[in-house]
């Protein structure tokens, strides 16, 4: 075991290590480190070149390679891009946005920078869930500029593997990327949090399981890493009682993690119990505050449903989602028909989607549950083909 403590003052860093061997207990190196905080990334190198010859771990002439590598920081930019992290983790649109304004202002400071780069892109793909289409085009060249700078960047791959999925349905292309993240970091959590993602809604169940446990193993406690992948492997292995457990243990963390809410919505649907949707989507009305349109539609939707049951539930939901001008709705819209039996409407608004190239569609149609009820007709077998030609 690795344990240790980190000080700062001003421009200078201090960092104590000490290695422990577990079993039998036994101290076997212990050592402090003194630097200016611009050479804290050859710190970090010094550091594990040193555990590593301690270890004896053999490592690979490419890591020997990356520990070489020498790289000052601005002190400034490097504080900058950990404030965008922060804001990056809380998974927001809000959240997103802000951490845009950060990684800029680090950028300005120090435009060779490729791990601001390379969380710049994860901002964009964010804005890009939450309805911004051109945020995933934003992604990419993020992630292209990163890896411009550095090749061997873990994250810059992963973000790439996702923009090369999204954006450009390049599903080959992402799993290639992907796997040269994994394989430059392997204990990058966020690289099997987004590989196991991909691999679910590829329908690689057992693959996906795989990921997400080592990205639980990994960074236990980080909520965008480990429990937006866990629910997506159970949700689309159609495990809905594990999808609910998994949010349950996010919100525990942090009640007010906004996609374990809407994941839960989601779960609650999977499984056909509507009042609970619906007091679901009502806290997150009420975490948007009492302005919020979402407010007022999540009362029309509590009232369809207590006057009409499901059918109102799932009519006042096509609504609500033909009112909204978002790419996504179109795919939304076609699930919702899916739920009621109309195959042909359904269709007709998956090829919108597909012919407008909405990024989203490659999400769904591999997979989904929301799209089960068309997986028999012969059209959906051909939407698949034409989405993902090397479809597994």
């Amino acid at each position: 075991m690795i344990e240790g403590t980190v000080e700062r003052e001003a421009d200078r860093v201090r960092i104590t290590a000490n290695l422990v061997q577990a079993f039998p207990e036994k101290h076997l190196w212990a050592e402090s480190y003194d630097r200016d905080l611009r050479s804290i990334l050859d710190l970090e190198s010094e550091v594990a070149r040193t555990i590593a010859d301690q270890i004896k771990i053999t490592v690979t002439p490419e890591e020997r390679r990356r520990l070489a590598v020498s790289q000052t920081v601005d002190p400034e930019a490097h504080e900058l891009y950990l404030k965008g992290a922060f804001y990056n983790n809380k998974w927001t649109k809000e959240g997103f946005e802000k951490g845009i304004e950060y990684f800029n202002r680090a950028l300005e400071r120090d435009p060779r920078n490729a791990r601001a780069y390379a969380e710049l892109a994860v901002a964009y793909g964010g804005l890009g869930i939450y309805g911004d289409m051109k945020g995933y085009p934003r992604q990419k060249a993020a992630s292209l500029k990163a890896l411009e700078i550095d090749d061997t960047l873990g994250d810059a791959h992963t973000t790439l593997a996702w923009a090369k999925f999204t954006l450009d349905w390049d599903a080959a292309g992402a799993e290639e990327e992907f796997r040269r993240a994994i394989q430059l970091n392997r204990g990058d959590a966020r690289a099997h949090s987004w590989y196991g993602t991909f691999l679910a809604l590829r329908g690689r169940v057992e693959d996906s399981l795989r990921e997400v446990k080592s990205a639980r193993q990994l960074d236990p406690l980080s909520l965008a890493n480990t429990s937006t992948a866990a629910f997506r492997t159970y949700y689309y292995a159609r495990q809905y009682d594990n999808a609910i457990e998994v949010c349950r243990e996010a919100l525990d963390l942090d009640a007010n993690f906004l996609p374990a809410h809407r994941r839960l919505v989601q779960a609650y649907e999977g499984k056909g119990e509507l009042g609970k949707a619906v007091d679901e989507q009502r806290r997150i009305a009420a975490l948007a505050g009492e302005g919020s349109r979402m407010v007022r539609d999540v009362e029309l939707l509590r009232r369809a449903y207590a006057e009409k049951g499901a059918r109102g539930y799932w009519l006042q939901k096509l609504k609500l989602f033909k009112a909204d001008a978002h790419g996504i709705n179109l795919i939304n819209t076609a699930k919702v028909y899916a739920r009621l039996g109309k195959k042909d409407e359904s269709f007709r608004w998956l090829d919108i989607a597909f012919k407008d190239h909405i990024p989203y569609l490659i999400w769904d149609v591999p997979a989904s549950p929301d799209l089960d009820a068309l997986r028999s007709d012969p059209r959906y077998l051909g939407l698949l083909r034409r989405l993902v030609p090397r479809s597994d």
